[in-house]
């Protein structure tokens, strides 16, 4: 065999190795916000997001639980342009989307449906309700009353 044949395999060999020694799993979102103060009170107050501990003492940075080891870091900016989509979006599930929604409605939060009719709940075709919210800085949330088994 050629020294090149073996390279080839050798090569070959350890790009299928390397590519098995890792598993990706999801960690956390960040969001760049202008007013921390604010951005906190509505993740506590409106989603009800637990506040964590963060592992660097700074003001301008706070963080939040979203189950299972997930996590939402804010990062207040200065100066910052934030331009949103409905498509670029995170979702959160809730057990009983009625009671979010008169929860929103308490805290005139308002709400939309995915074509942008507000006030309107979306049914997605695997039966599940949908609306979408946003925050102070405009980000768009998805809050649905999926069921996982």
């Amino acid at each position: 065999m050629k020294p090149f044949s073996i390279l080839f395999i050798v090569l070959n060999f350890s790009c299928l190795i390397t590519a098995q020694e890792f598993k990706t799993n999801f960690d956390h979102h960040a969001l760049a916000v202008n007013n921390i103060t604010l951005s906190v009170d509505f993740y506590k107050n409106v989603l009800h997001l637990s506040q964590i501990d963060t592992p660097v003492d700074n003001p301008h940075i706070k963080w939040f639980s979203l189950g299972d080891k997930l996590q939402l870091h804010l990062i207040e900016t200065e100066e910052l342009d934030i331009k949103t989509h409905k498509s670029n979006h995170f979702s959160v599930r809730v057990e009983n989307i009625t009671n979010f929604i008169t929860h929103l409605n308490t805290k005139k939060i308002p709400y939309w449906d995915w074509v942008g009719n507000k006030g309107k709940v979306a049914l997605r075709p695997d039966g599940v309700q949908q609306v979408y919210i946003q925050d102070p800085d405009g980000y768009w949330i998805e809050i649905n009353d999926a069921k996982y088994k």
